[in-house]
């Protein structure tokens, strides 16, 4: 799960050092950051699902965040962590219809288009699916719930089952 800052190159990464996995940067050898130390929230998730990642950076150093735990109530979260301020702010966004995010995916339009976020989700009642969310180009603040229009990409087939 970690990754480099797009802006800074800064270290991200999830441990759980306070006994939940929270996300923190290494600001220079041997200086860490928590960046949204909560006791009850967790940002990690299964460690068997290789290259996973909770987390994603916006081409502005932003975080996209999926987040849950006893702390924060109603489940899974989705969210836009700002590392540049003091302490970081974390602004909930709208989740896309299904309540089980999976892994986040930032990428940059072609052309500066805008930004794609895409997740993998679903749950006992939704089948899985991609969903994606494009950020127009030049909105200021694309931690707001406005703008985020999430557009299934692709579903999982149904599949009928004798009982």
């Amino acid at each position: 799960m970690p990754r480099f800052s797009p802006t800074d190159g800064k270290l991200h990464f999830i441990t759980d050092t306070n006994g939940w996995w929270n996300l923190y940067r290494e600001d220079s050898p041997g200086a860490i950051t928590a960046l949204w130390p909560r006791e009850g929230a967790e940002f990690g998730g299964a460690a068997w699902g290789l290259g996973a990642s909770p987390y994603a950076f916006l081409p502005d150093g932003r975080l996209i965040c999926r987040f849950s735990g006893p702390a924060v109530e109603g489940g899974t979260h989705l969210g836009v962590l700002d590392p540049s301020t003091s302490p970081s702010t974390l602004t909930e966004v709208a989740l896309p219809p299904n309540s089980n995010l999976g892994d986040l995916s930032v990428s940059t339009g072609a052309g500066g288009d805008g930004v794609l976020v895409a997740t993998v989700g679903g749950s006992s009642a939704v089948p899985g699916e991609v969903r994606a969310a494009l950020l127009p180009t030049g909105v200021s603040d694309s931690s707001s719930s406005t703008g985020w229009e999430w557009t299934a990409c692709r579903a999982s087939s149904s599949v009928d089952v004798d009982v």
